[in-house]
C-alpha cells in the first residue's frame, strides 16, 4: 500500500492479517494548517485487484502552554523576566515564539524564545514603582501552527 497526502508519497506499508495496512505520520509543520487529501493506492496481486481509497485529514493549530516566572529587584534596579512556550500535547519546547511581557496589565516589551522555548526581556523598575508584588503576564498570541495562550501566575516582587 502506497500513502500519499495531497498526492505526495510520504510512506508504504504492508498488509497484515487481516488485510489491513498502517504508518505513523508526524506533520510538525510539513503540512499548512487546513484541510488534505490521503489516498491510499494497493497496487493488486494475482487474488486481488487493484485499488485507491480517499479520506481528509484536517490539520489544526497545536494548543501552547506558557509559564511566566517569579523575579524580584529594587526600585530603578534591573531584573530579567523570563517566560517559556511549549506544546501542550508533549511539552515540547517551541523556538521563535514571539512573548509579550506586561507588569501589572501594562505591556512593557516582547521577546523570541529560543531553542528551549525560554524568552527573556531586561526590564528596568522605575522609579515610581511600588513596593510589594506585581502581576507579570507572558503572552503568545498564536502564528500559523499554534494557538495562543497567557499566564498570569507569576509576580515582579520590588523590595
Amino acid at each position: 500500500m502506497i500513502f500519499k497526502i495531497d498526492g505526495n508519497v510520504f510512506g508504504q506499508a504492508d498488509t497484515d492479517g487481516t488485510g489491513r495496512a498502517s504508518i505513523a505520520c508526524r506533520v510538525d509543520g510539513a503540512l499548512d494548517i487546513g484541510t488534505h487529501t490521503i489516498t491510499v493506492d494497493y497496487a493488486g496481486d494475482g487474488k486481488h485487484n487493484a485499488s485507491t481509497g480517499a479520506n481528509t485529514l484536517t490539520i489544526k493549530q497545536a494548543s501552547t502552554k506558557v509559564k511566566a516566572i517569579d523575579a524580584s529587584g529594587v526600585v530603578g534596579g534591573k531584573v530579567v523576566l523570563t517566560a517559556k512556550l511549549v506544546r501542550t500535547t508533549d511539552a515540547a519546547s517551541l523556538k521563535d515564539g514571539v512573548l509579550h511581557f506586561q507588569i501589572g496589565g501594562t505591556d512593557i516589551g516582547r521577546a523570541t524564545t529560543n531553542t528551549s522555548g525560554i524568552a527573556t526581556l531586561n526590564y528596568t523598575i522605575p522609579a515610581a514603582a511600588t513596593k510589594g508584588n506585581h502581576p507579570i503576564t507572558a503572552i503568545f498570541n498564536g502564528d500559523a501552527f499554534y494557538l495562543s495562550s497567557r499566564d498570569s501566575s507569576a509576580n515582579l516582587t520590588v523590595k
